[in-house]
């Protein structure tokens, strides 16, 4: 069993966080890109058929 000191717990206890925040970001800036790019291919589409529902109007 190898001993550690309060400093290397506390460090290794702050790499961990730094993991676990690491990949909680990755997801979330994921996450985002994935909600970005289907509002992007919606968008085009609900534009498009609003442009057309204003032609119809005139």
């Amino acid at each position: 069993m190898i001993f550690q000191t309060k400093e290397q717990i506390f460090l290794n206890k702050k790499r961990e966080n730094a993991e676990v925040i690491k990949v909680t970001f990755s997801m979330s800036f994921f996450l985002i890109d994935m909600s970005l790019s289907i509002s992007y291919k919606i968008r085009p589409v609900s534009f498009i058929s609003l442009c057309q529902r204003k032609h119809i109007d005139f």
